[in-house]
């Protein structure tokens, strides 16, 4: 079973509530979270493990202190004593999205804006390129479809990011794992599992909420 959470973020920062978010989390998470150089960058990437944090608290009925994540040495992140629960996060400007199974998943969401043609052919299969050259019509969402199931993919498997993403091609029939897309508005998102997953099963939640539903854990 997997719960799929999305939530747009206003781009001010409270500064009080995300410090307050980093006191659960690991040294080197506090560490890399401080080098941001912009307060949203810094505010995005605390809402996505606050989120997770939250679901799998909901989910298992750990308290919230108790949970310690920490990450693979193919920066994978895991939950550290709790092997049954599998997670993912991914951010993009301004959007968080969290995803927690009891199988692997894996989840990516970005933003639809214009992109490189170049990049498209460096890390793009022959399969994926005809597939996105197919239409003239909406071809940054076509990119973005393929590039959130390639990242989704490698998440999912755990093994960091490949040197050749060519040979993912996520438009194969022959790939084992379930890969779904999802439009979000202004963004893409899709998820890796062994799971079929519809949109209706995707829970939007407003930042108000998720601030809120966090605070009622941190008791």
């Amino acid at each position: 079973m997997i719960q799929l959470y999305f939530m747009e973020v206003e781009p001010h920062c409270n500064s009080v509530v995300i410090d307050e978010m980093m006191q659960s989390m690991s040294g080197e998470k506090k560490e890399r979270l401080s080098r941001y150089r912009f307060d949203i960058d810094r505010k995005l990437g605390a809402y996505a493990e606050t989120l997770a944090r939250c679901l799998i608290c909901l989910k298992s009925g750990v308290k919230y202190k108790e949970l310690q994540f920490q990450v693979s040495r193919a920066g994978k992140p895991y939950l550290s004593g709790f092997p049954y629960y599998e997670f993912s996060i991914s951010h993009a400007r301004n959007a968080v999205a969290a995803a927690v199974s009891d199988k692997p998943v894996g989840v990516d969401v970005e933003k639809v804006r214009d992109f490189a043609s170049g990049l498209a052919k460096r890390v793009f299969s022959q399969n994926e390129m005809a597939w996105l050259n197919g239409t003239a019509e909406d071809k940054d969402r076509r990119f973005f479809d393929i590039w959130t199931k390639k990242e989704a993919l490698v998440k999912y498997h755990g093994t960091g990011l490949m040197k050749d993403l060519k040979l993912l091609d996520v438009k194969s029939e022959l790939l084992r794992e379930k890969l779904s897309t999802f439009d979000m508005g202004g963004y893409i998102m899709s998820i890796c599992s062994c799971y079929e997953l519809r949109e209706t099963e995707i829970t939007a939640i407003s930042e108000y909420d998720f601030i809120e539903m966090w605070r009622s854990l941190i008791i």
